[in-house]
């Protein structure tokens, strides 16, 4: 019997993402008769940050060129998925929204004002400890709490806007830090970004946190920014035999995915190198990234959820330099291309 694939796609002038479900998707209603219906087990959520349709046509064109063709009639991998769609973005108070507004509407299905991270305007200091204002529901919080793992992947600073909203909430997407924390945060004993992913679900919470942002982990005069003297990436490999930390591409290349270890990696003091100028040696790619998360959470067999970024696209477009934002862009559609092979097409989104 033949199977139906859910793939969606969505546009946005910021971001560009597989479309996630909060829970266990059935398929049965959009499902041509006859066919089998199947229950999402595991969510892959990619989000190429800056990512509009222009940069799509520009990627495709692109990478058709750079394979020889005329670039017109080519397909990015995730251009090729028979459902896509078109959404409005748009933060409560800002009509061209930011990373931090848009990545906290896909996490927690509500708009919030710019520069701001999961909280509302009712209430600002959601998640800190001396606060009274409830945090909205994450969609990693639903998925830890049926039981899955969950992950994080982006060729930005993990602690950055899109990333962060997988896992914080934060008054300000500035707050990577503990030296970042203002604006009445520290009073109303407010975490710093860095801390929260360190912190996030205990001794159950994320299984894979791979990108760059090694700054904001580590303190002063060890090469980070730290100004509370604490190494964050102890407090991660303390929290059980299973939990590592690597900071090279071959830390991670020494690691077997089917271990099952709880990974940190951490590539690059701030963002990752483009990939136009990654040292392979040194960092891996996108597509290794994405490869080790899948390979490591599919082992697991309880599901996940996994978002994973490509988030230099618009570092790229902010410095007004197409080619490094067109290959970020074909370097995104090398993953999602993987991701999809991995992965079967009866049980993942």
């Amino acid at each position: 019997m033949s199977h139906y694939r859910l793939r969606h796609l969505i546009l946005s002038a910021s971001l560009i993402g597989l479309c996630a479900c909060t829970q266990a998707v059935n398929t049965k209603s959009p499902a041509p008769t006859g066919q089998e219906v199947h229950k999402a087990k595991n969510i892959i959520l990619f989000i190429g940050d800056g990512m509009g349709i222009s940069t799509i046509t520009a990627a495709r064109i692109f990478a058709g060129q750079s394979e020889g063709g005329n670039g017109e009639n080519y397909k990015l991998s995730f251009e090729k998925f028979p459902q896509t769609a078109l959404v409005r973005t748009y933060n409560l108070d800002a009509q061209v929204p930011d990373s931090a507004g848009t990545a906290s509407a896909i996490n927690t299905g509500k708009r919030t004002q710019i520069g701001k991270i999961n909280v509302q305007p009712d209430g600002p200091f959601a998640g800190c400890a001396k606060s009274t204002d409830t945090p909205p529901p994450l969609f990693a919080d639903l998925a830890e709490n049926a039981g899955l793992s969950t992950g994080v992947v982006s060729t930005a600073r993990l602690t950055h806007a899109t990333p962060a909203a997988v896992y914080g909430h934060a008054l300000s997407r500035g707050w990577e830090s503990d030296g970042d924390v203002r604006t009445g945060g520290k009073e109303q004993g407010c975490v710093d970004l860095a801390t929260q992913l360190i912190q996030y679900g205990g001794q159950n919470g994320l299984e894979i946190a791979l990108g760059g942002g090694r700054r904001a982990f580590l303190p002063r005069g060890h090469g980070g920014k730290r100004q509370d003297g604490k190494n964050l990436t102890i407090g991660w490999t303390k929290k059980s035999n299973d939990h590592v930390y690597v900071e090279d591409a071959s830390g991670l290349r020494a690691l077997k995915p089917e271990a099952k270890q709880a990974v940190l990696g951490l590539f690059q003091s701030s963002h990752m190198s483009y990939e136009v100028d990654r040292d392979n040696a040194k960092e891996p790619s996108l597509t290794e990234l994405t490869q080790f998360a899948i390979q490591n959470l599919e082992a697991r067999g309880t599901g996940y959820f996994l978002m994973v970024e490509a988030g230099r696209i618009d570092h790229a477009h902010h410095a007004t330099n197409a080619y490094r934002a067109l290959s970020e862009t074909q370097e995104l559609s090398n993953a999602v291309a993987l991701a999809d092979k991995l992965t079967n097409d009866d049980d993942t989104l």
